[in-house]
Order: C-alpha cells, then sequence, then structure tokens
C-alpha cells in the first residue's frame, strides 16, 4: 500500500512542478526582448531560445521566434532570419514590426516574408453577380477562393452597381483556409415602386446685377502676408527639427558609445515635441493668414475699421492693427 501513496505523491509533485517551470520561461522571453532592445543581440538570442521549448501559447511562440529573427537580421544572418519570421508568421499571422524602431532593411525583410507565407481565403454569398474587393482591389466575383499573405485583409462585397454590401476583416493563417460568408438581401415585396411624374422645368429669375467691387489696394494684404509668412517659416523650422529627430534616431540606433546613447534618449523627445509645437503655431498663422485674407479683402474696407483693441479704459487709447 505504500508504493501507490508513495507514487501518487510523486505524481503530484510533478504536477505542481510543471505549471512552475512554464511561467519561469515567460520571464527569459522577456528578457530576450529586453535584451533586444538594450541591443544585446547575441545574448537575446540566447535566452528566446531557452525559452522556446516550453511555451505552448501561438501567441508568445510567435512573438519568441519574431525576436529570433530580428535578433540573426541584426547580426546579419539573414537566411536564418527569414526562417524565423516565416516561423513566427505561421503561429500568428498577426505580428508586425515597428518601422520607427527597427531598421529599414529588416522591415523590408520582414514584409518579403510575409509575402511569401500564405493562406486561402473564401468568400461566398451575396447578390448574384457580386464583386469581392480585398484590401481596395477588386478580386473577381463570389464565390470566390484566394491565395493571399498571412495577417490581417480587408473585405468587401459590392453588388453589381458598385455599392457596398458587405465589410469586414478576416485574418489568414498559413496553410489553412478562411471562409468569408454572406447572406443574400432578398428585395422587399411590401416596398411600392416609385414611378416619377411629367417633370417641369424651373423657372429662371435672374439676379439683380451686382454693385462694382473696389479692388483693394496690395498695402491692405500687409497683415495677411506677415500671417503667411510666419507660418511658412514657423512650419519650416519645425520640418528641420523633424529631420534633425530623424538622424539622431537613427544614430540612436547604432551607436555604441553609452554617453552618446544617453544624450540622444534624452534629445530625441525634445525634438519631435519642439516640432509638433512649431507645426501647430504654423497651422494657426495658416489660419490667422485666411481670415485675414477675407477681412481685409471685403469690399475694399479697411481692416482697421473692423478689429481694434482698446487698451486702458481710463485713458481710452485705441491700438488698431
Amino acid at each position: 500500500m505504500r508504493l501507490p501513496a508513495a507514487s501518487s505523491l510523486i505524481g503530484l509533485l510533478t504536477l505542481m512542478a510543471v505549471p512552475q517551470l512554464a511561467l519561469a520561461q515567460v520571464p527569459a522571453l522577456e528578457q530576450g526582448v529586453e535584451a533586444f532592445n538594450t541591443g544585446e543581440f547575441r545574448r537575446s538570442l540566447r535566452l528566446l531560445r531557452q525559452a522556446v521549448p516550453s511555451l505552448q501559447d501561438a501567441e508568445a511562440l510567435g512573438r519568441a521566434q519574431l525576436y529570433i529573427g530580428l535578433n540573426q537580421a541584426y547580426l546579419g544572418q539573414k537566411a536564418q532570419a527569414r526562417q524565423a519570421f516565416e516561423s513566427a508568421l505561421a503561429q500568428d499571422p498577426t505580428l508586425v514590426v515597428d518601422p520607427v524602431q527597427i531598421k529599414p532593411d529588416v522591415v523590408q525583410l520582414f514584409r518579403t516574408t510575409r509575402a511569401s507565407v500564405r493562406g486561402q481565403l473564401s468568400v461566398e454569398g451575396g447578390a448574384p453577380g457580386s464583386v469581392v474587393l480585398v484590401d481596395g482591389a477588386r478580386r473577381g466575383a463570389a464565390p470566390l477562393t484566394l491565395t493571399l499573405p498571412v495577417g490581417r485583409h480587408h473585405v468587401q462585397l459590392a453588388d453589381s452597381a458598385g455599392s457596398v454590401q458587405h465589410r469586414q476583416w478576416v485574418v489568414v493563417y498559413h496553410g489553412r483556409l478562411s471562409q468569408v460568408r454572406v447572406k443574400a438581401r432578398a428585395p422587399r415585396a411590401d416596398v411600392p415602386v416609385f414611378k416619377p411624374g411629367p417633370t417641369r422645368r424651373p423657372r429662371v429669375v435672374s439676379p439683380p446685377p451686382l454693385p462694382p467691387v473696389e479692388t483693394p489696394p496690395s498695402r491692405r494684404r500687409l497683415w495677411t502676408w506677415v500671417a503667411a509668412g510666419g507660418a511658412v517659416v514657423v512650419s519650416a523650422v519645425g520640418l528641420g527639427l523633424v529631420l534633425s529627430g530623424s538622424s539622431d534616431h537613427e544614430e540612436y540606433l547604432t551607436t555604441y558609445d553609452c554617453e552618446r546613447f544617453k544624450e540622444l534618449e534624452g534629445s530625441i523627445p525634445r525634438k519631435y515635441t519642439a516640432s509638433h509645437v512649431m507645426f501647430g503655431l504654423g497651422g494657426a498663422l495658416a489660419a490667422t493668414a485666411v481670415v485675414l485674407y477675407v477681412l481685409e479683402g471685403r469690399r475694399g474696407q479697411r481692416i482697421d475699421d473692423r478689429v481694434g483693441l482698446v487698451i486702458g479704459s481710463a485713458g481710452g487709447l485705441r491700438l488698431s492693427f
């Protein structure tokens, strides 16, 4: 009787240890991701490979394979990176990479790999002669089966007149068939058919002639051009800050100098924030220029006859602009 009791105890301890082992691999995955974000590509690759065998969730496994491919791409192992990207997309086809944080050549490698990993999409139903559009492109008449790259796709079903009957987002998985079935809309029998009667030509009434409009002299557009010029200058400064921040961001991804890394880490957000302020100010000046253009040119009146600022109620001083 002791042997069954001992084996039961051992089995219970084993069941308790397995979830803890699986949970222990989750920090390994996060540590691998963090190591990639700090530029420790070989350490990140080692941690991720240790975490992969115990991952059971498709989303976590796909994320691990994605970062394995990113590490290999940064280390120059393009063929291995492509295989890792294929494995990641087979697990989770909704994976994407951030084109701001990842180098352009690595982003292009990931997009090329996605185009080669394919699944099938079947669209059925709708009114007779319905047309299938996928991601805005016309693909043929329903029913229709297509081979598409894995990931999210926007599917629309339009009738022969071009009116959209149905639209939805569909995820296409590797080696699987995703289906979209649309119920046909039957015409309502209780709606009477409208027959228009004879049309009558509308009576045209000529408007009275407009009085001649005095063309304002060019000096009356002074404040319009001041505001427009200010909008151009401020927007140019904002654009310069964006270009400078982009250059610093590329250096931030490639530098190995710790002091320069910390300096760029603080300067990039400040430049982007300043550029947003400049673009906002430029937009406000542009809107002001439009308003001033209308006010300064209305029937040749002077803008200082309509817009003014009273300063000092005691002295009654009035400053017009």
